[in-house]
Parts: C-alpha cells; structure tokens; sequence
C-alpha cells in the first residue's frame, strides 16, 4: 500500500494504541454534521477495535484493515501503528519481523524496501526438501544450494548431503543480509 493522504499527525487523534491493537478514540462533534451523528457514531465505534481481518482467497494471507473517516481508502493497521509511533508515514513496506501478519505489536514492525522484505519470507508452501533453497538434483543424484538476492540467482555448489547443502543456504544467507528468520516453516 502507498502513503496516505491524511497526515500523520491525524492517526495519533483517531486512534488508541495497545498490544499491537488499534482502537477508536471518541470523536469530537465538529467531525460531524449533526448531534445525534456524533452521538451515534461514538456509541457504535468508540473504544472498540478498529478494523478486521481481511483472509487472502488461498487462506495464506491475513491483514487487518482499516477505513478511516468512511473514505473508501484502505489502510493496513500494521502502516497505521507505525505511523501512530513514529509521527511519519513508513517510506517503504512494513515488515513483521516474526512473520504473523497479525501481530502488530511496534516491536516486531520493521520499515524495509521490497528486497529487504523479500529477505524475510517463509519457505514456499512447495518446497519438497524442508530447507529454503535446497532441492534434490535427479540427473546428479545429490542436494543443489542456491539463492536470489537483489533478483540474480546465484548458485551455492552440489552436496553429497542436504546438511551441507543447508549450511551453505545459511551461510550464504547471512552473508547478504537475510533475516535469521527467512525460510521459516509456511503455515497453511
């Protein structure tokens, strides 16, 4: 999602912050044409939590999302809860550093460009091998290592076993800067 329109300094009067939750604050009048709209709208939305969880199509996918003001624009409560900390909206995608997409707690939020993202992904749901990186070669008869980063892929060498074909995976890993937590276990 790209920045917002609103300013940053509006998120902090719209919403309360608590254990990576956002809830509503109470609106003051002046938001709204009559009384009785404020009245309604504080009675339905105040103090309660802003947003809900959006399920991709293929399950694999959660997010919750937030409407501000009834405008048709979208927000990911995970951008919100940055900018809510940090006064400014985040200049690139927001990371969750333990990969739950629900769990937007401001210490697992990181501001990442899109290949600092791509270094913090789970194994793809098909991978056959159990370790990101690695598969079985046929023609060799032995485990192949290989990685892509900053979209070349480089390849790591033919093993006899996946254990070193894994440890090169890793090595090769931290040495361009992945996140010790990519190629954790896909949930599904």
């Amino acid at each position: 999602m790209t920045k917002s329109d609103f300013p940053a300094s509006l998120i902090r009067d719209l919403f309360t912050y608590e254990d990576g939750l956002l809830s509503w604050r109470m609106r003051p009048q002046s938001l709204f044409r009559t009384k009785r709209a404020c009245s309604v709208w504080n009675a339905r939305f105040a103090r309660k939590l802003a947003g809900h969880v959006h399920v991709s199509r293929s399950g694999t996918r959660r997010k919750t999302i937030i409407t501000i003001l009834g405008t048709s624009e979208r927000h990911l409560s995970s951008r919100l809860i940055w900018t809510w900390h940090h006064g400014e909206w985040p200049s690139g995608l927001i990371d969750h550093e333990d990969g739950d997409t629900l769990n937007d707690s401001i210490g697992n939020l990181r501001d990442v460009t899109s290949a600092g993202n791509s270094k913090n992904m789970r194994m793809h749901p098909g991978n056959t091998s159990g370790v990101t990186g690695v598969c079985w070669h046929k023609k060799l008869g032995k485990w192949k290592a290989e990685i892509m980063a900053n979209r070349v892929k480089k390849h790591l060498g033919v093993f006899d076993n996946i254990e070193d074909a894994a440890a090169a995976r890793k090595a090769a890993e931290r040495m361009l800067g992945f996140h010790p937590n990519h190629g954790r276990a896909s949930h599904v």
